[in-house]
Formats: structure tokens, sequence, C-alpha cells
């Protein structure tokens, strides 16, 4: 085989395998599992790096953004909560959560406080 055509099979071959790697990306079940929405932040576990939304327990790592409503950075210990005394307003938020772990609860992804109740 000349230099050309071996050049030529390892591009095809590389587009390819980029190809399949993007598709099977694209279909992981990752993405399916993950849940976006509003809700209201009832409760701050800062000890166990937990909040609770509607009900639901989220672990919040090094990796998951919390914002102000204004989008700038928040500490978990500085979030509102429905137990901590905030009103309605001030604990409504929006978020993303990855696929339920082993245990089944989530990682929050992504939480920002919206300043009004979700409707």
């Amino acid at each position: 085989m000349s230099k050309s055509k071996g050049g030529a099979m390892r591009r095809i071959a590389t587009t390819i395998a980029g190809l399949a790697l993007a598709t099977g990306l694209a279909g992981a079940p990752a993405g399916a599992e993950e849940v976006t929405g509003n809700a209201m932040i009832q409760e701050v576990q800062v000890a166990q790096g937990a909040v609770v939304l509607d009900g639901d327990l989220y672990h919040v790592s090094d990796f998951t953004r919390l914002e102000d409503e204004q989008g700038g950075d928040l500490p978990l210990s500085q979030l509102p909560s429905l137990a901590g005394g905030a009103s309605g307003d001030e604990a409504a938020a929006w978020f993303v959560a990855d696929e339920p772990g082993r245990d089944g609860t989530r990682r929050l992804v992504h939480l920002r406080l919206t300043g009004a109740m979700p409707k």
C-alpha cells in the first residue's frame, strides 16, 4: 500500500472511530436519567454535604455548582432553606442532578436560586 493510501485509510478509520464514540456518548443512559426542574430547598445538611429539595435528598460534591440569583458562587452553608426560616421565594431554586447512585440518591450538579416560588 502506498503512503497516501495508508494515510487516507488511517484518517477514515479515525473518523469512523470518532463518530462511533460520539454516537455512543450521545445515547448513553446517564443523560436519560438526569433530572432538571424547579424545587423548594427544604433543608440544607452542611455536615452531610446534602440538600433536601421537595422531599428528595441530593448529595453536594466539590463539583456541584451552587449559585445565587445573579449566578454568583454560593457556599452550601449559605443556601437558604425552609427549615432554616427562609421564605418560599428565598428558598426557590432551579436544579440539575445526576442519575441515581447505588444507594438511590442523586448528586446535585447545579443549583441556582430563582428568587420566586416555582409556578
